[in-house]
């Protein structure tokens, strides 16, 4: 059967417009109080941190992503600078890439918002061999809740191994308190 190739060229044109203009996040004052040198000083923290902590990687796969696959995604974590010092509190910013997020990552079902910001929950599933499963986690058993349909296998591909997904899980809890002053 004849197939003709009409998207990639389109595909491999987006991401390339793309890594040679990417979008920047710049801080700007919202009110009278904050003054224009601390805007860019926060706007230079950010871009340092997105430098050197993965930024550029966690972003360009989650374009390519979206650009083959119509969904990307990174997850942004924070990590402290000395682990080893309890008294240093400084925390930086780390991109970390979540490859094959269209089939990783599970949003609430009632999040209707493209960006998901009105979802309650979000699941991104991690596949582990069991070998590093047993390393990551030595005590934990593994049991089946949920197995995602594998839509991306090759099926001449014989992986020869079982994966194990590891969840987690995030959700929103709105909670009221009261606070007298």
């Amino acid at each position: 059967k004849l197939e003709l190739d009409i998207t990639s060229d389109y595909v491999n044109r987006y991401v390339g417009e793309w890594t040679m203009n990417p979008a920047n996040v710049v801080f700007t004052p919202d009110d009278e109080d904050t003054e224009d040198e601390d805007s860019e000083m926060l706007t230079g923290i950010y871009r340092a941190d997105f430098k050197d902590n993965d930024g550029q990687i966690a972003e360009s796969t989650a374009v390519s992503e979206c650009a083959e696959c119509g969904i990307g995604h990174f997850k942004l974590l924070t990590k402290f600078e000395d682990e080893e010092d309890p008294e240093n509190e400084r925390q930086n910013i780390n991109w970390e890439p979540l490859h094959s997020s269209y089939m990783n990552v599970m949003w609430d079902p009632q999040g209707k918002r493209i960006d998901k910001a009105d979802a309650k929950w979000c699941a991104v599933l991690n596949p582990y061999t069991e070998d590093a499963f047993r390393e990551t986690f030595p005590d934990a058993q593994p049991y089946s809740a949920y197995t995602p349909r594998d839509t991306g296998s090759l099926w001449w591909i014989d992986r020869g191994e079982n994966i194990i997904y590891v969840a987690e899980y995030y959700e929103i809890k709105v909670v009221k308190e009261t606070l007298r002053v």
